[in-house]
């Protein structure tokens, strides 16, 4: 190597054919008219002129993780000029006028108005467009992430995700719509289409983008929303844990280098929507019953989903409580749901836990409680209430209850009458909810959500 840096030793010449002229490559080497080596390149003339040196390229986010390795693959590509705009620190400049938006294009006032706090971007654009070369390619890569379920969301943390998101792709949208661009790049989320537990605000906020880019593609303007799985060591996801966290979810993480050379591919594709999302299809495929399949990944699940319930991370608890004594069942279940809180919590496996205590207290958030029963309710084979956890906030009270719900020796007929014969009480309160309308059960449900906002959990 020392040789080769000081030129002492030279490699071997070598002549380049781009693969659209690989018969020239061959037939070139079959005359042997060359000297060194013949190189086919995948790289086309039209990727290799996608980034140019007489452009100026503009990235929001830009000093964030995700912004700074496209600046640096943009730069390694051959950019010379860059714009790079990141977060205020006062969102509130970029608020929007939500209340005038309707499912129909804006009117010109609503128009004005949502353009009005943005002075700061137009002079940036203004200064680039006098002193630089013209803009060619936008990727808008700003966002914000304020996760939270349904019922402890509001509107402000639904403001915060989404000015940058929806704000920030619009103003672009229209202040460079007349502009001659290679390409409008809006780096979405798998979150609009995969709806994860306690992202109802993240998911909204990117499902604009892809809608923007489908807009856009109809009215003949470059548009691209990418919905991005987790980067590894970048970007927000990077934030909620390793890969070991996103593995347990049945998806793994996109490294760097491979997320830009997927950017690089996408950018030179006509689509208008593209969803990079690594998933483990097996795992995902134990997680839904057949007739819950999410329509958008039915055609990739396998029919085979009895065998794939068996995943290692998450056992088929169901059928081990059958085969055993009803008197064992409660500390089996004390154990798996321990298993089960440890891998939520991301505890060391030889610490104890007292199953006595509030699983709130031992650091467990609202999304936790999620995935802690959309994980029972997969290795008990049956449907948990999505309350679950803050109905049996402990791990004794939460095994009592699963006992009584999911672990009968007889069938549900039998088991019906033996808990009737049991509870008579029980019982007629059943019968009285099944002889109630759909609006009074909803009234019911309204009711125990409202308390479990409030704070009670009686």
């Amino acid at each position: 190597m020392d040789l080769f840096a000081r030129g002492v030793v030279e490699p071997l010449p070598r002549r380049v054919f781009p693969v659209a002229r690989i018969h020239d490559a061959f037939r070139h080497m079959a005359l042997a008219r060359h000297i060194g080596k013949v190189v086919v390149s995948q790289v086309s003339p039209k990727s290799a002129g996608v980034i140019r040196n007489d452009a100026t390229y503009l990235i929001t986010g830009g000093l964030g993780a995700l912004g700074l390795h496209v600046a640096g693959w943009m730069v390694a590509r051959g950019a010379r000029s860059l714009v790079l705009i990141a977060a205020r620190r006062h969102p509130r400049k970029f608020v929007p006028a939500w209340s005038n938006l309707s499912r129909r294009a804006p009117p010109s006032r609503s128009r004005k108005r949502m353009l009005a706090h943005v002075p700061s971007w137009l002079r940036c654009l203004e200064r680039v467009a006098q002193s630089g070369p013209p803009i060619r390619g936008i990727v808008h890569a700003a966002g914000v992430l304020h996760d939270g379920i349904l019922l402890h969301q509001d509107w402000e943390s639904f403001r915060r995700v989404m000015v940058p998101k929806i704000q920030g792709s619009w103003n672009l949208h229209h202040l460079t719509r007349n502009l001659d661009l290679d390409f409008f790049v809006l780096f979405s989320s798998g979150a609009s289409l995969l709806g994860p537990p306690g992202q109802g605000n993240y998911a909204a906020a990117n499902a604009f983008l892809d809608g923007l880019a489908h807009w856009r593609r109809a009215h003949g303007l470059p548009a691209l929303s990418i919905n991005w799985g987790p980067w590894s060591g970048a970007g927000m996801a990077a934030k909620d844990g390793d890969a070991d966290r996103w593995d347990a979810k049945g998806m793994a993480t996109i490294t760097p280098e491979s997320g830009l050379h997927i950017l690089e591919r996408l950018i030179q594709t006509k689509l208008p929507q593209v969803a990079v999302l690594p998933m483990n299809w097996t795992y995902l495929s134990s997680r839904f019953a057949a007739a819950s399949s999410p329509p958008l990944f039915a055609h990739l699940l396998t029919e085979d989903r009895a065998a794939q319930r068996t995943h290692a991370d998450i056992p088929d608890i169901a059928s081990v409580l059958k085969g055993i004594p009803p008197g064992d069942r409660q500390a089996l279940l004390i154990a798996h749901v321990q298993d089960q809180v440890r891998k939520v919590l991301g505890l060391d496996a030889s610490r104890p836990i007292d199953p006595r205590q509030s699983l709130f207290d031992m650091g467990m958030d609202s999304l936790m409680a999620v995935e802690v029963r959309n994980r029972l309710q997969t290795s008990l084979a049956a449907y948990l209430p999505s309350t679950l956890i803050f109905d049996y906030p402990s791990i004794d009270v939460l095994a009592g209850y699963l006992v009584t719900q999911c672990a009968g020796v007889e069938s549900a007929e039998a088991n019906g009458h033996n808990e009737a014969k049991a509870d008579p009480e029980r019982a007629r309160r059943l019968d009285e909810l099944k002889s109630l309308s759909e609006e009074k059960l909803e009234e019911l449900l309204m009711s125990k959500l409202d308390a479990l906002s409030s704070g009670s959990h009686d």
